[in-house]
């Protein structure tokens, strides 16, 4: 009788130092699956993580586990999941910033489905309405618990099944838009951007000796990928070039400044198995405006016609780009470019020496620049919706 008391004490003893252990092990275990997920997503391998997302949740049944599977779920195209998944966060204990997310998630689903023309219906099983417990799905349609009638059976019985039952999985193309941070996306796959370059080169303008040759100037920039796949994006620009000082016919110094608002299209072209070096060829179309400096007018310091002479241009470029940071935002570029310009051919009322030069005939202008770009990957105006937890 004692040595049977001594085991069951042995034995309690053990379950009990053994017990903390175990769910320490758990815990490590749940969260290197979730380094794993998240790992995963980087690589765009949106299923895989889910799997890993789904072991960690399994083993603590954390709020931030069904969060990030939620995620993957949705990066998938597996939208009835993902909701099911949301779901789950808002009953598993969340802090408030974490139930927010998961409502913000829930709304980009729905919407997701929609513009794709799914429907996805409210169920235990596939859908995931928040009123009905996946665990606990209650009793099929048309009986009341509380009334389940006359007869020998056992209340409401097996009968059809317990409630609505799973509904298929809806499933749908993946979202072009990624709704998470920690992504680590190949090169082309940024959304849009904005940068600015320093340039510096030398052009004609005009009638020989009418202005300078050399020139300089700065470039603000924002492209927009069109077509991730074949890495083709359109870009808008507003530049401003100075020409130094030249001297006319008449021993007049002018220089010249001239304002390019214009549009071009551009295209990734990289190494096989790099996403951070490429070259980006450009070709694009702009309005100039034209500014003949040291030709004054009124008299008091102040010019008639500034920038009151427009022409059109083009421009080509070839850009080497360097992409660093942990998913490529940040891009260090040095191009060789060519700005062409028509003759002016809008003009003021009253035309100096300087700027009837511009009405003769057009010019160029090749440079060399250095520029920086900052490379966003969510929709224009927007972050990110959920960080990876």
């Amino acid at each position: 009788m004692i040595r049977t008391k001594v085991a069951a004490a042995s034995l309690l003893a053990v379950a009990a130092l053994s017990s903390p252990a175990f769910a320490q092990s758990q815990a490590a275990l749940a969260d290197q699956a979730n380094a794993d997920g998240k790992a995963l997503m980087m690589d765009e391998k949106y299923d895989e993580a889910a799997e890993k997302f789904r072991d960690a949740a399994a083993r603590t049944n954390e709020p931030k586990y069904f969060m990030n599977l939620c995620t993957a779920y949705f990066q998938g195209g597996r939208f009835s999941q993902a909701l099911t998944a949301c779901n789950n966060v808002k009953n598993s204990s969340p802090s408030p910033e974490q139930a927010e997310k998961a409502d913000t998630l829930i709304a980009k689903i729905k919407e997701e489905a929609a513009k794709q023309g799914l429907s996805l219906e409210p169920a235990g099983g596939g859908g995931g309405d928040p009123s009905i417990d996946p665990n606990n799905p209650g009793p099929g349609p048309g009986i009341d618990p509380s009334n389940p009638g006359p007869g020998p059976g056992p209340g409401p019985g097996p009968g059809p099944g317990p409630g609505p039952g799973p509904q298929p999985e809806v499933v749908g193309a993946r979202p072009q838009v990624n709704l998470y941070q920690a992504q680590k996306p190949d090169r082309g796959k940024y959304m849009w951007s904005l940068g600015v370059d320093l340039y510096a080169g030398g052009g004609q303008m005009g009638e020989e000796g009418a202005f300078g040759t050399a020139s300089g100037g700065f470039r603000v920039k924002s492209d927009y990928m069109l077509n991730q796949a074949s890495r083709v994006g359109a870009q808008g620009w507003l530049s401003y070039t100075q020409l130094a000082p030249g001297e006319d016919d008449s021993g007049n110094e002018n220089d010249l400044s001239i304002v390019d608002i214009g549009a071009a299209l551009y295209k990734h072209i990289c190494p096989p198995n790099t996403s951070r070096l490429c070259l980006t060829p450009l070709v694009g179309v702009n309005l100039a405006m034209f500014n003949p400096d040291g030709e004054f007018a009124n008299g008091d310091g102040t010019s008639s016609e500034t920038f009151e002479y427009m022409g059109v241009g083009g421009r080509a470029e070839i850009r080497a780009d360097l992409a660093l940071g942990v998913r490529n935002e940040h891009v260090i570029g040095l191009a060789l470019g060519a700005n062409v310009y028509s003759k002016a051919l809008a003009t003021p009322s009253f035309m100096s020496g300087a700027g009837a030069a511009l009405t003769e005939t057009g010019g160029f202008a090749a440079n060399v620049s250095i520029g920086y770009t900052y490379r966003f990957n969510t929709p224009f105006g927007r972050a990110a919706v959920v960080s990876l937890e």
